[in-house]
């Protein structure tokens, strides 16, 4: 090989070497700042910074989540994804089973869920849990008060129910066959709010980061940059060593 056309194959060489490296640099620093990110998540509080936002849920792929609401005038209590009830935008608790209803109390307000009761103050703190350790009848599948007690639908028998005694007494058979005008669910004027609390349950900012840091959230594209990124360090390694050994054998003096 002539001096000039190896000097032009090691100016183009370099010049590759270069542009790949660079590249490689920029998904390296990321790579290794998110690491040491995730490395010290719980330091940096990481787990508790909820991640919002409808870009996010389409990326996840994550279905758009259902929503039971009623209105206790003038508060609306909600439950999404047959979870966490929430009183208007204020987060309270799981509930287990779906919301079927909701009432007001005199001292309370009351989440009816299937599987339990959850007795809420007006602040949405979580006063009290009833389920059928209590001697509450399940499933429940509907809930209103008539003339102050609060009735519960369990199969096809209606209930009166004392929660002060904790006693879920059949109505007399004569009643039972009186129509009851159930509470219906209504749409929440909360649910824009109500949806972004509840994504940033499912989704933190440490997810987030371990995701984009492994690829996984973009996918097979993001599979396939970090291939990219481990064939351009072979690469990089490789005419690293290319331009080394020759930049050494043609500097070597000759005998």
């Amino acid at each position: 090989m002539t001096p000039l056309r190896r000097i032009r194959q090691n100016r183009l060489l370099r010049k590759w070497h270069r542009r790949i490296g660079l590249v490689a640099a920029l998904l390296m620093i990321w790579m290794a700042v998110s690491g040491i990110a995730l490395n010290h998540a719980d330091d940096i509080g990481l787990p508790k910074l909820p991640m919002t936002g409808e870009w996010l849920r389409k990326l996840y792929k994550l279905p758009e989540p259902a929503l039971l609401s009623f209105h206790l005038d003038p508060h609306w209590l909600t439950q999404i994804d047959g979870r966490q009830i929430f009183l208007d935008k204020k987060a309270v608790d799981d509930c287990r089973g779906h919301l079927v209803g909701a009432e007001v109390m005199p001292e309370f307000l009351v989440a009816v869920c299937a599987e339990e009761l959850l007795l809420i103050d007006s602040q949405g703190q979580l006063l009290e849990r009833i389920n059928s350790a209590h001697g509450l009848p399940t499933p429940l599948t509907a809930a209103t008060l008539d003339q102050g007690r609060l009735l519960l639908r369990h199969a096809d028998v209606t209930l009166s129910a004392d929660l002060d005694q904790l006693q879920f007494l059949p109505l007399p058979a004569s009643a039972q066959t009186n129509a009851v005008e159930w509470r219906n669910s209504q749409p929440t004027p909360f649910r824009a709010d109500i949806i972004r609390q509840f994504m940033g349950r499912e989704l933190n900012a440490e997810r987030v980061l371990h995701d984009l840091h492994s690829g996984r959230l973009l996918g097979m594209a993001g599979t396939w940059l970090l291939d990219l990124t481990g064939a351009m360090v072979i690469l990089l390694s490789l005419t690293g060593c290319w331009l080394w050994w020759r930049h050494v054998r043609h500097a070597r003096p000759h005998s």
